[in-house]
C-alpha cells in the first residue's frame, strides 16, 4: 500500500514537471498582420454661388408717358364742375336737369361729347379746397377713357398769394393728384391753367409762381396780361382766355376758341347750343399750338 501511494506521488511530480515543460515550449500565437489603414477620403468644400434674385423693378411714380403725356398741338376744354343746388337760380334748366359733376354717368357722357369734338383734356377750375371730392371724381370716372385733366386755378383773381401760399397748393395739388393715370401732362409735368388779373397782375406775378414751381412740377400756362411779352421771367406757354378783349401781342403758341353758348333767353336755344357746339369747335379747324375752348 505504501508503495502504490509512492508511485501515484512520483507520478504525479512526472506530469507536473511534462506540464512546466510543455508550457514553456508553447508557440507563441503569430503577431497580428497589420492592417493597412484605410483613410476615409476628406469632403472637400465646394463653394455653391446661389443666384440672387433680381429685386422687382420699383413702380414709377410718373405715370407712362405715353398714356397722358400729351403734346402740342392740342385741343383741351375749361371745365366748370357744377352741384345740384348750384342750378337754384338757373331757369330754364340744361338738358340734363340739375345734374352733379360728381356724378359718373354725367363724366362718362360729357367725355363723349368732348372727345367727338376732338378734344383731349379738360383743365377744371379749382376755386378752393371745395374743388377736391370734384376732381377725385371726375378723375375715377375717367379711367380706361383716353381723356386726360389738369386743373385752372384763379388765385391771382382772389388776392396777391405769396410764393409760399402758391408752393403749398401746387405741392397739394401734385401729391393728391399727380400719380393719377388721368392727369394731364405736358414735358411729364402736371398741366396747370393761371388764371390772372389782366389789369393788376404783372411781372412780379410771374416771378412768385415760377419760385413756387421751382421744382418743375408744373407745367404753367399763364393767362396774358399788359406788357406780358417784357418780362424777365416767363412760364412755359402763355395764353388768352379772354380773347373778347385781347391783349396785345397775341400769344405766339395758343389761341382761346370761344364758341356760341345760351344766353338764358329760350329752352329751345340752349338745346341747339348743346347740339352745335361741337361742331362748332370742329369747324374751327384743327389746332396750332394749344388751342383751348370755352362753351
Amino acid at each position: 500500500m505504501k508503495l502504490q501511494r509512492l508511485g501515484l506521488r512520483q507520478m504525479g511530480r512526472a506530469l507536473l514537471v511534462i506540464g512546466f515543460w510543455l508550457a514553456g515550449c508553447a508557440v507563441p500565437p503569430p503577431p497580428a498582420t497589420p492592417t493597412a489603414e484605410v483613410s476615409e477620403p476628406t469632403a472637400t468644400l465646394t463653394p455653391v454661388f446661389t443666384a440672387t434674385p433680381l429685386p422687382s423693378p420699383t413702380p414709377s411714380l410718373t405715370p407712362t408717358p405715353a398714356a397722358n403725356d400729351l403734346s402740342l398741338p392740342l385741343r383741351v376744354a375749361l371745365y366748370y364742375p357744377w352741384l345740384p343746388e348750384d342750378w337754384a337760380q338757373i331757369s330754364p334748366l340744361p338738358a340734363r336737369g340739375k345734374y352733379d359733376s360728381r356724378d359718373p354717368a354725367v363724366i362718362e357722357d360729357q367725355i363723349k361729347e368732348m372727345k367727338r369734338a376732338g378734344i383731349q383734356a379738360a383743365a377744371m377750375f379749382w376755386k378752393d379746397e371745395e374743388a377736391r371730392p370734384f376732381l377725385s371724381a371726375i378723375l375715377q370716372a375717367s379711367r380706361e377713357k383716353d381723356f386726360y385733366w389738369g386743373v385752372l386755378l384763379d388765385l391771382e383773381k382772389q388776392s396777391d398769394p405769396s410764393a409760399a401760399l402758391i408752393q403749398q397748393v401746387l405741392d397739394d395739388l401734385a401729391q393728391s393728384f399727380g400719380t393719377h393715370p388721368n392727369i394731364w401732362r405736358l414735358e411729364r409735368r402736371i398741366a396747370l391753367i393761371v388764371d390772372v388779373d389782366e389789369v393788376d397782375d404783372g411781372c412780379g406775378m410771374v416771378s412768385r409762381w415760377l419760385e413756387a414751381n421751382r421744382e418743375q412740377k408744373f407745367y404753367l400756362i399763364m393767362q396774358v396780361f399788359q406788357n406780358y411779352d417784357r418780362c424777365s421771367s416767363q412760364p412755359d406757354l402763355w395764353v388768352d382766355l379772354y380773347p373778347q378783349t385781347p391783349i396785345d401781342p397775341p400769344p405766339t403758341n395758343a389761341q382761346t376758341l370761344l364758341v356760341n353758348s345760351w344766353n338764358g333767353s329760350d329752352l329751345a336755344a340752349l338745346e341747339r347750343s348743346m347740339m352745335e357746339w361741337g361742331a362748332q369747335v370742329q369747324a374751327a379747324g384743327a389746332p396750332r399750338g394749344l388751342q383751348v375752348v370755352r362753351a
